[in-house]
């Protein structure tokens, strides 16, 4: 069985969430940057895993691009979706608000793999909205009371993510 693995990633947690992802996976799996290409073709695979970051409550719009370009074929696959983000608990919101029902109707499994802040990647304003982001916000174990812009964080969620490889295995 083939599985495509497409992601987008700005500071990089998407791609290691669709690596993590990978290496749970049965048979053979391609990992591919939507940044990288263009012209990816689904007609050798027969599940497909889209990776998307949100910023802001949105999905990356290259991911979201390449769905409504492909929404055809990927109606006879098998699709997942894996969403890269610190807020889990706003799975229902990142798909109503950047997907449509038809499509939201055919996916397989849907998963927040948790998150990071990669600080050395990101701009000066980047820094400072995640900063004031999460000192606004309750302590949690996805969002740290302090941050330190300095220090990078990973919180993927490992549990998580081995549930949705089991699932997709599955499938």
């Amino acid at each position: 069985m083939k599985t495509l693995v497409v992601y987008a990633s700005k500071h990089g947690a998407t791609k290691v969430g669709a690596e993590r992802i990978a290496k749970g996976l049965e048979g053979e799996v391609q990992l591919v940057s939507i940044k990288d290409k263009s012209d990816i073709v689904l007609d050798n695979y027969e599940k497909v895993i889209l990776g998307t970051p949100i910023y802001a409550g949105m999905i990356n719009k290259d991911i979201k691009s390449f769905c409504e370009a492909h929404m055809d074929i990927l109606k006879t696959k098998k699709v997942a979706l894996y969403f890269c983000c610190m807020d889990s608990s706003q799975i229902e919101n990142y798909l109503k608000n950047n997907f449509t029902e038809e499509f939201i109707k055919n996916l397989t499994a849907v998963e927040s793999c948790g998150g990071a802040f990669y600080f050395k990647k990101m701009n000066f304003f980047e820094k400072f909205i995640i900063k004031k982001i999460t000192e606004s916000k309750e302590k949690t174990k996805e969002n740290p009371a302090k941050v330190d812009t300095k220090v990078d964080i990973e919180l993927f969620d490992e549990e998580r993510i081995s549930k949705f490889t089991t699932a997709l295995n599955q499938a």
